[in-house]
C-alpha cells in the first residue's frame, strides 16, 4: 500500500526550506539595493552632489526659504520697527530685491507666495509665511487676492 511518496513531514521540511531560501534571496537583493522597496535608505539623498533627487518635492522648504528673506528684508527696510498693521511682502518683491533667490518648484516653475508679517501682543514680530506653486500646491490659509498685483 505505500507507494513511496511524500509524506506529512517530508513537505513541510521542503515548505521550511523553501522558505528559508526566499528570505535569504530577498535580503541578498536588499543588500545590493535592487529591492528598492526594501532599503531603508530608499528616500534618503544617495546624489554626492548637492543636486538632490528626491522622490518628492518639499514645499515647506519653500514656505522657510520666503520667511528667512522676509525676515532679511524687514530688518534691512523697516529696521524690524512695524507699526500696527500687517505688512504682505510678496514672493515678487524678494525676488526682485534679490532677497529671495532658487523659488520654484521641482519643475523649475515660478511659484508666487507671499508673507504676512506683524506684532503679537506682546511685540514679537510674526511671520507668516503662504506659497503657491501652480494646481500643485497652496499652504493652508493661502488667499490668491493678498498676492496678486491690484
Amino acid at each position: 500500500m505505500n507507494k513511496h511518496g511524500w509524506g506529512l513531514a517530508s513537505e513541510l521540511l521542503f515548505i521550511l526550506i523553501f522558505v528559508i531560501c526566499l528570505i535569504i534571496a530577498v535580503l541578498g537583493l536588499r543588500q545590493l539595493s535592487l529591492l528598492e522597496e526594501f532599503n531603508p535608505n530608499y528616500h534618503s539623498n544617495t546624489d554626492t552632489n548637492n543636486d538632490a533627487i528626491q522622490k518628492e518635492f518639499n514645499y515647506q522648504e519653500l514656505e522657510v526659504r520666503l520667511k528667512n528673506s522676509t525676515i532679511d528684508y524687514v530688518k534691512d527696510v523697516y529696521n524690524n520697527e512695524l507699526g500696527l498693521d500687517t505688512l504682505i511682502i510678496k514672493a515678487s518683491l524678494l525676488r526682485e530685491k534679490g532677497y529671495l533667490n532658487n523659488y520654484s518648484d521641482e519643475d523649475d516653475k515660478y511659484c508666487s507666495g507671499y508673507c504676512e508679517v506683524y506684532l503679537n501682543e506682546n511685540e514679537e514680530i510674526i511671520y507668516e509665511p503662504y506659497v503657491k506653486c501652480g494646481d500643485f500646491y497652496e499652504s493652508k490659509g493661502y488667499v490668491e487676492r493678498k498676492d496678486t498685483n491690484e
